[in-house]
Order: structure tokens, then sequence, then C-alpha cells
């Protein structure tokens, strides 16, 4: 009885060693964490902004408007930022991308609700300047930032100051 007994068991083992060999599912390879290490906010056209010579990062844009709220009597100009992330070793890819833009301007310069994810995406709104523009007051400065959004240790951050130029009024 005792052989008996130690076959069927063995069998038991080995159809379930069987099963579990066809049924079974492959185990995920097991990858690290990788963490953005640097961010760079670069232009429209993917181009570095310029560096000036205090090592502050400038960029110069003209108000050119492309959008008009009917509801607000409003113009306003579309701008997105494109992001360079881990420009030293393009080859450290990371495991989220994630990165969020801000502005300390919400006045003129803001990030859009509409589409969701735009603080993600780069995608901001610069409103007309009301009233009448002159050669004092026809330039608006302002900061944007970016950040790592992917729980890095490091947080890495860019600022850039952006500088937008109104067109003068015309008074006749």
């Amino acid at each position: 009885m005792k052989k008996s007994v130690m076959l069927i068991i063995g069998l038991i083992c080995l159809v379930g060693v069987i099963i579990v060999a066809f049924f079974g599912v492959q185990p995920q390879n097991i990858s690290p964490v990788v963490y953005i290490e640097t961010v760079e906010i670069l232009d429209m056209s993917g181009n570095k902004i310029k560096t000036q010579e205090d090592g502050k990062k400038v960029l110069n844009l003209e108000f050119n408007p492309d959008l008009y709220d009917q509801n607000t009597d409003t113009y306003y100009m579309q701008y997105f930022f494109n992001v360079e992330i881990n420009e030293n070793d393009p080859k450290k890819v990371p495991t989220n991308e994630s990165v969020l833009f801000s502005t300390d301007a919400a006045n003129l310069v803001s990030i859009p609700k509409e589409p969701a994810g735009a603080a993600r995406k780069g995608a901001f709104l610069i409103q007309e300047k009301k009233g009448v523009i002159t050669q004092d007051n026809r330039y608006f400065i302002c900061s944007i930032s970016c950040k790592a959004n992917d729980g890095s240790p490091t947080n890495p951050v860019d600022t850039i100051t952006l500088v937008i130029t109104y067109p003068l009024t015309s008074i006749n």
C-alpha cells in the first residue's frame, strides 16, 4: 500500500507540473524604474532657447493672434512649448515621461483647461492686452517652468523668461 500511495502522489505531482508548464504564464522581465534626470524647455519648433550672458533663458515672441473668443471679445495666441528629457544621456529613456508646465502670470499667459492634459503638453494661451498700447507698455514678461512629474528624487526643473511684444496701437 505504501508503494501505491507514493506512486499516486508522484503522478499527481507530475500532472500538476505538466499542467502548470502548459497553461502557466511566462514571468515578466523586471525592469528598474528610470527617472527623469534633466528637463529643458524648447521653443515651438523644437529649438533650444537662447541663454543670455547672465545665465537666464529668454524667449521673445511677437503677439500674433490666431484665436478669437466672441463671448469676451478677446483675441488669443496659442503657443506650444516642447521639452527635452535626459539630454545628457538620450539612451536613458524614463519609465514615465510626464512633466508639468506652469506660469506665474495667469492674467495674460495661461494654460487652457481644454484639451485635458494641456499642462503636460506645454500648451499656453497668450491673451491680447486691452487698452492703448504704447512704447512704454508693449512688453509683457513672465516665467514659464517645466518640472518632472514622475516622482523623481531629484525633481529637475527648467525655467525660462517669456517676453511678449504687443503691437503698438495706432491712434488716428
